[in-house]
């Protein structure tokens, strides 16, 4: 069977699962699995596909087709300019989510330029497959000055999130934290930059999701009580105890559920402000809180 006739094949049985793109995703599964770049494939499509290869492709494209996440079937997916190492373990990063870094990336930078000598706690909670504090990191170029710390309930996603550090050297400079959020904060310990992209999908929405989402990605890093807001409660309720006076929280939220995660925060913080920033496609997916005691 030729290349082409195997891309043809792949490309026919993404059709019938339903899967979005399915020729250029039996493009992108067939270089994935013959190491050809896209160039490579278009000059050799009449040749023979080596049948070691061919096998292996068309496994990748069955678990494409049973509707298991692209990044997960190439274990692999872009954030930030990261390429980044996902399984079943963690949360896909959304294009989205580049927005909060950019927002946290400008808060720390303020306070690294409103007083230079001093040492920033940055936390991020939820850690995930570590794709905020990566991209902080890599982004704010200075070693000196930051003390980042991430934290997550689920070992396998620190486990995801420390290999991924690995990759991009960076590991040694994170304190990393398993537990139940903020809990993992000691006493005496305080946070400066607070960054969040915690779950916030009612359970009731979940019959509403792809299968992608539904079926493959881990639910604790999802769901979040009836309303979505559950993780934002337990947030914003001991918040106080771990922020600095003058700290920064940053936050990923759903659509449609800034102002009522403005109102918990403000209600935990009477000493804050709070501000919504939308994302690209306009939705208020970004909540700020700034405390000033």
């Amino acid at each position: 069977m030729t290349i082409e006739e195997l891309l043809r094949d792949g490309a026919m049985k993404l059709v019938e699962a339903r899967v979005e793109i399915p020729e250029q995703t039996a493009r992108w599964l067939w270089q994935h699995a013959s190491g050809m770049a896209a160039h490579e494939v278009f000059l050799a499509r009449d040749k023979e596909a080596d049948a070691q290869v061919a096998a292996e492709y068309l496994a990748l494209v069955a678990r494409r087709a049973r509707r298991e996440p692209l990044q997960y079937v190439i274990a692999e997916a872009e954030f930030a300019g990261l390429t980044l190492y996902v399984d079943h373990r963690v949360l896909v990063p959304r294009p989205e989510t580049e927005g909060l870094v950019a927002l946290a990336a400008a808060q720390i930078g303020a306070l690294r330029g409103a007083d230079p000598e001093r040492t920033l706690t940055v936390f991020d909670l939820g850690v995930g497959s570590g794709a905020i504090t990566i991209a902080l990191i890599m982004r704010m170029r200075s070693k000196e000055g930051i003390r980042w710390m991430a934290g997550d309930l689920s070992e396998d996603a620190l486990a995801v999130a420390r290999r991924n550090a690995r990759r991009y050297g960076v590991e040694d400079r994170v304190d990393w934290r398993w537990g139940d959020g903020l809990d993992v904060v000691a006493t005496g310990e305080v946070i400066d930059v607070l960054v969040a992209n915690p779950p916030y999908i009612p359970l009731a929405d979940a019959p509403l999701l792809q299968p992608e989402v539904r079926e493959h990605e881990p639910g604790l890093a999802l769901f979040a009580g009836q309303d979505g807001l559950e993780a934002y409660r337990m947030i914003a309720a001991k918040a106080k105890r771990v922020l600095a006076n003058d700290a920064t929280v940053l936050l990923e939220v759903g659509d449609g559920q800034a102002k009522a995660v403005q109102a918990l925060f403000l209600e935990a913080l009477p000493d804050a402000t709070a501000e919504a920033y939308a994302d690209f496609q306009g939705i208020l997916r970004n909540v700020v809180i700034h405390r000033q005691v």
